[in-house]
């Protein structure tokens, strides 16, 4: 994957969203930290900024900038999905090269609540443009899942984070998905019996097949090695207007209803660049985790 060519693409944007379709995949958490770091080195990006709550993510902050605590257990205070070896050594790489390249870690996610949850999108994009505020040279990257990212809802009712975000920023706002085809990914098992038991530890759940009707068949049929499409590249294929079935998978999912985890996108109206990876790995967890 040429990140180096994707980083000049969306240099000029002061917000680039890259997302996933899973959070548990050892090749998007890869994918995003060498964009990140191409974006750091050469233009000028300073902010990370990661859907995790900003108490959590200011502990993570404190070690990049001081080097100081035990980033392991630092890391527990973060959403389960995040503890991962993958992660671990993108902020290691903050950490480490904090004084040529200094860069702030800053969590937006909200405290979700029966009355607020429905709002969750509308209120993390406005504790971006919030922290956007404080200082007018921040160039972000932002780490979040596809479903917050993109520039329309397909559901009733549907405001995805990233439609807020357009409206306040314009085309200061950029946004990437990433989509795989077959592997597994790390995720929690969530079981019927017990849907609210604290225990989130990460397991490997198997994807095996592709649905025809889903995007990613029609991603896979382009090409079976890791790729990306911008914008023009994108609207050239017609079959991408239209709107499509994919892979949603989240911190949790229930094994019985796997084939239920979806999300409604459509590539053309939703995001200005695509990456594919044909086959995927799960991430590998750091330790267990209570939360």
């Amino acid at each position: 994957m040429n990140y180096r060519r994707i980083a000049k693409i969306v240099a000029n944007h002061q917000l680039v969203a890259v997302g996933e379709s899973t959070h548990g995949t050892h090749e998007f958490f890869e994918s995003k930290a060498q964009l990140f770091k191409e974006l750091v080195k050469n233009h000028g990006f300073n902010t990370l900024l990661l859907e995790d709550s900003a108490d959590s993510c200011l502990k993570i902050n404190n070690y990049i900038q001081t080097a100081s605590g035990d980033l392991n257990q630092l890391m527990t205070s973060l959403y389960s999905v995040w503890c991962v070896e993958e992660f671990k050594g993108l902020i290691k790489w903050l950490k480490d090269n904090n004084k040529d390249y200094p860069v702030q870690f800053i969590g937006f996610d909200i405290n979700q609540t029966v009355e607020n949850i429905k709002r969750r999108d509308e209120l993390m994009a406005k504790n971006i443009v919030n922290y956007l505020k404080t200082n007018q040279n921040i160039k972000a990257l932002i780490w979040a899942h596809n479903a917050h990212i993109k520039y329309f809802g397909h559901h009733k009712n549907e405001k995805p984070m990233g439609m807020f975000l357009r409206k306040s920023v314009g085309a200061n706002y950029f946004a990437i998905a990433q989509f795989f085809g077959c592997g597994t990914l790390s995720a929690t098992i969530i079981h019927e019996t017990d849907p609210d038991s604290p225990n989130r530890s990460l397991i490997p759940v198997v994807v095996n097949t592709i649905p025809n009707n889903f995007l990613e068949s029609k991603l896979h049929k382009i090409d079976d090695q890791p790729y990306y499409l911008d914008n023009l590249e994108i609207t050239k294929h017609e079959i991408f207007n239209q709107t499509y079935r994919c892979w949603s998978f989240g911190w949790g999912l229930m094994l019985k209803y796997l084939d239920q985890q979806i999300e409604r996108i459509n590539p053309v109206e939703d995001f200005s660049l695509l990456i594919y990876f044909s086959e995927a790995k799960h991430s590998r967890p750091l330790i267990r985790k209570m939360v």
